[in-house]
């Protein structure tokens, strides 16, 4: 059995998306390890009737629970922590339904080989008030120390990955790190800005699981990482940014030479 899933939360509205997600799992895969986070049964069951002969496991969110300001990182911290106490994984990656998978891959494998590489990769991008206001709201929970030191570590938050690589929840860090930001009281006071992968992998730096490895490459925005804005960065730059990263998604597919890593489409429903 592997060790490794993959956690999706979905809602209607998404719905269009999260088949072809599905079904591309499906194509490249044979078992039961991509597990869909729904709202509640009847979103559940209405996914079900509409497209009967996908595979996948399900999750439910706990009825009666009051959403927070932003309930995709409260789903996704909820179905993480299900599946480290109720199951045998011991990483599950979070992905968005505007995803695509394009190849098999023993991703159980290749998961573990990004935990143990040690490593985040990012870039300096344009000091903003929004991309401060991102990176440092997800530290509201961290002590003012704490806080600090990521402040340093980023370059007073103008270093961003996020998106760079998948997600990837380790379980002995993620459960230490529910612990650390004491989700069990504050969970219901995550908002808008919280994003997940953002605030667990700041936990990661500042205890040496992760080290933040920093391009010399600058990318001149505000609006995403090197991922993010392929279509904005000369193929030539891009490229070999990529090849230093080797991540396992990218958002337009290069040439096959330069994804040796890469089996999955990211974004799908961006343009830019």
């Amino acid at each position: 059995m592997k060790k490794s899933c993959i956690l999706t939360p979905i809602h209607p509205p998404k719905y269009e998306f999260a088949e072809k997600f599905v079904r591309s799992y499906n194509e490249h895969f044979d078992d039961l390890d991509l597990f869909l986070l729904f709202t509640n049964e009847n979103e559940k069951n209405l996914f079900e009737k509409s497209y009967p002969d996908l595979k996948y496991s399900s999750l439910v969110y706990p009825p009666g629970t009051t959403t927070t300001n932003h309930p995709i990182t409260e789903k996704k911290y909820y179905g993480a922590k299900y599946l480290f106490e109720n199951t045998d994984y011991e990483r599950v990656a979070l992905i968005d339904a505007d995803s695509i998978f394009f190849r098999h891959v023993d991703y159980d494998e290749m998961f573990t080989n990004y935990l143990n590489n040690g490593k985040i990769y990012g870039h300096t991008v344009i000091k903003s008030d929004t991309i401060h206001k991102i990176n440092s709201d997800c530290l509201r929970f961290f002590p003012k120390g704490d806080y600090e030191k990521v402040q340093n570590l980023t370059r007073d938050f103008t270093v961003y990955f996020w998106f760079n690589d998948i997600p990837i929840l380790e379980k002995q860090s993620f459960m230490e790190f529910w612990d650390y930001i004491d989700l069990n009281n504050n969970f219901q006071k995550l908002e808008t800005h919280d994003f997940d992968w953002l605030v667990y992998a700041y936990y990661l730096l500042l205890k040496g699981y992760m080290q933040l490895e920093i391009s010399p490459m600058h990318i001149p925005s505000d609006n995403g990482s090197l991922i993010e804005l392929q279509r904005r960065i000369p193929p030539d730059i891009f490229i070999k940014e990529y090849t230093m990263i080797n991540p396992m998604w990218i958002q337009i597919k290069i040439d096959e030479q330069y994804m040796k890593n890469t089996f999955m489409l990211v974004h799908t429903d961006r343009w830019w």
